[in-house]
């Protein structure tokens, strides 16, 4: 049973319009998560009348998935709050009763006018579907969860108690301690954070034991999975990683998350080094980049492991004492030979008396090219100034989005020859930085809803759509396509007009954007029938669908809204299919990657991509400047006046996404209709959008092993 009390100022009355099962997000109303178990949650949004919308979603994923449950709900409003009641069966999640002392996870937020726009909870930040952000919810007493716990750190000490070493005394004497604070606790919160600080006092000295000697230990975290917090205490469980094995087709990345954890007192100072064995082939410096995962902060303090930093001298990596850091290990194997490669990942003191730790490495290429594979890569928002274009590179983006000031000429004063200089300059930096220009898109965004105003040569303003207007225009996309073609090798197949952002409405109203995406697209249509269009539209069950698939060569719907039926219909329409997805820095790593498994299994032949690269409000580190607005949306950070930038781990699962989709595009090629082959490639799918990827990606690795041997006739 849940109640939450809403209050709010007398002048801000809440709005309250919607009806059960309706958009309930357009009214005030508060939501309730509960993640009973850690394998997937549960929302209820309610406005001020109960009137109440119902999502259920897997681990790490935002896509909403229909639940069928008999939630009860009711609502008041007066003059000062209004209240929400719920009443969920513990069937509907799966589980049975709760024990007393047991702890779930789960957070409560509101949003709209009446509270000042969006609050929560938990520290989640401007992202209410952080499950690995919530906080806890404990049936029972606080004694009965602190003796809960406390008889767990107990069992895990059993095998120390026959040991005589100081360090292993010493972790027994603290959980003994432990378990006699727990049953005298006193029902208070402030006990309750006393008992927690002990706790995690106890697992510290619980982890010195269990390693005693060492200085370093080093574990793996799935690419995607939660990382310790900068300078967070050792864990009493500390599962060390012993060996690492890495598969991975020609042309990926193969990606390793390590966190190295300081066992001394002092901090240190260490190198992290890849070492080839002797008698394996030496993988080249210049494809290994081990780096350190930097931190933002979101409410409540906590900090989020993120931003990707070179080590100094490419190896150099501080520890502070009895604390964890993380470091990324990425080797691109674009330039490597398919084979086996062994080397060792050495962690190395710079400090007398402390030992090494080494992590032997394997590493099998696949004699599968990724890079044969097809896919149109780029993001929202992004105008490649040439010092930008490194990263673009190095994470295979091959498609540049000019604005109008980039793609329509600019008149020479002297002879009036049209100049595309600033396009060229995209082109060249693109390029220059190692992608052929056979592998380059030019995506065009007049965007004529904002920047539809040109001048012709006598600097005279014209409408949009007027007939000089659509002269002078059409004039200059004319001049583009010849331009493209005879200088850059760019014909129609690799040129594509993205009309307007987001169109909705009725396209025959002119207050509309969907009247601007659609005279839009008839007019670049009419300059060139061969001119390719897109857009995406953002009211995807309207009843307007068939218009935009009449109308449009490439569509872009938002992913998170598509229903199974919807996305049949976008599937079978006969057009490309792309997908954006509007996600945060707050969002998980895992939302990055399951994006490309959803497009596989919705059936859609082209790319799924993200808001957005580089867009902030403010300094990407910062989650509360900006002014009204925080939303920080980048996949990387970004030094303008200094014209630098860092990747970030949610980045990187964007590019295994990449490959991974990559590579089911390969299977679907080799399968050659054998049901039972096609059978295990949609199991394996349905693992990616709804299980653990990292599994998914390993079994769509076996498949393409398989399907590799039988065309080779093994």
């Amino acid at each position: 049973y849940v109640a939450i009390i809403a209050p709010y100022a007398a002048d801000k009355k809440p709005v309250v319009q919607q009806c059960e099962g309706g958009d309930i997000w357009q009214d005030d109303c508060v939501e309730f998560f509960v993640d009973p178990a850690g394998t997937g949650f549960f929302q209820i949004l309610a406005n001020a009348n109960g009137a109440k919308f119902c999502a259920q979603y897997g681990v790490g994923d935002t896509k909403l998935q229909k639940w069928e449950t008999s939630t009860t709900s009711g609502g008041t409003l007066d003059a000062e709050k209004f209240v929400v009641e719920l009443s969920i069966p513990y069937r509907d999640l799966g589980m049975e009763r709760p024990q007393r002392g047991e702890i779930w996870r789960g957070n409560f937020a509101r949003e709209g006018r009446s509270g000042d726009g969006l609050s929560s909870w938990a520290p989640v930040g401007d992202q209410f579907l952080a499950p690995e952000r919530f906080g806890s919810f404990l049936f029972g007493s606080r004694r009965e969860a602190a003796q809960m716990l406390s008889e767990d750190r107990y069992n895990r000490t059993v095998p120390l108690r026959t040991l005589a070493e100081p360090v292993a005394q010493d972790a027994i004497t603290s959980v003994d301690a432990l378990l006699k604070l727990a049953e005298t606790l006193t029902d208070t919160a402030t006990a309750f954070d006393n008992f927690l600080s002990t706790l995690a006092e106890t697992d510290r000295k619980i982890a010195l034991a269990a390693f005693a000697g060492r200085s370093c230990v080093i574990r793996q975290f799935g690419n995607e999975e939660t990382l310790p917090q900068p300078n967070d205490p050792l864990p009493s469980v500390m599962e060390e990683c012993k060996k690492l094995s890495l598969k991975v087709p020609q042309g990926g990345f193969a990606q390793a998350t390590l966190a190295i954890s300081n066992l001394t007192d002092k901090t240190i100072l260490v190198r992290a080094d890849l070492v080839a064995l002797a008698d394996s082939p030496v993988i080249p410096t210049e494809t290994v980049r081990i780096q350190e995962l930097i931190p933002f902060e979101i409410g409540g303090g906590q900090l989020v492991p993120d931003a990707l930093t070179d080590l100094p001298l490419h190896s150099m990596l501080r520890l502070n004492a009895q604390t964890q850091t993380c470091i990324s290990v990425s080797i691109d194997t674009r330039k490597l030979v398919p084979g086996t490669y062994q080397a060792v990942l050495k962690i190395s003191p710079v400090y007398d008396g402390m030992e090494k730790s080494e992590l032997p490495i394997t590493l099998t290429i696949l004699d599968i090219n990724l890079e044969k594979i097809p896919v149109w890569i780029w993001s929202y928002g992004y105008r490649p100034q040439p010092w930008s274009v490194p990263l673009l590179a190095e994470y295979g983006f091959n498609v540049i989005n000019p604005t109008p000031e980039y793609f329509l000429p600019v008149y020479d004063k002297g002879d009036g020859t049209p100049r595309f200089d600033a396009l060229d300059a995209m082109l060249q930096a693109m390029e220059g930085n190692g992608i052929s220009r056979e592998d380059i898109l030019v995506l065009c965004y007049p965007e004529f809803s904002l920047w539809a105003e040109i001048r012709n040569r006598a600097g005279k303003k014209l409408e949009f759509l007027s007939p000089e207007w659509k002269q002078v225009y059409g004039e200059g996309l004319q001049l583009l396509r010849d331009h493209l073609h005879e200088q850059w090798g760019i014909s129609y197949d690799r040129l594509l007009f993205y009309i307007t952002d987001e169109p909705s409405g009725d396209p025959a109203d002119p207050e509309t954007r969907a009247y601007v995406a659609f005279e839009g697209g008839k007019f670049i249509k009419s300059v060139d029938p061969q001119f390719r269009t897109m857009t995406n539209p953002y009211q995807l069950n309207d009843g307007r669908e068939q218009m935009y698939f009449d109308n449009f060569d490439v569509l872009s719907p938002f992913l998170p809204q598509l229903t199974e039926e919807l996305a049949e219909k976008y599937a079978n329409s006969g057009r490309e299919i792309w997908s954006y997805s509007i996600l945060l820095k707050t969002n998980s790593p895992k939302q990055y990657r399951r994006i490309f498994w959803q497009h596989l299994q919705n059936g859609f032949t082209g790319t799924a991509t993200v808001y957005d690269l580089f867009d902030a409000s403010g300094d990407m580190f910062d989650s509360r400047d900006g002014g009204q607005s925080t939303a920080d949306y980048g996949m990387a950070y970004r030094n303008y006046p200094m014209q630098k930038i860092l990747p970030s781990r949610r980045l990187n699962a964007y590019r295994q996404g990449i490959a991974d989709y990559r590579l089911a595009k390969w299977c679907q090629q080799k399968i050659a209709g054998s049901p039972e082959i096609q059978e295990e490639y949609e199991a394996i799918v349905a693992e990616g959008v709804t299980g653990d990827m990292d599994v998914a990606g390993m079994r769509l690795i076996a498949l393409a092993e398989k399907l590799l041997q039988q065309e080779n006739g093994k």
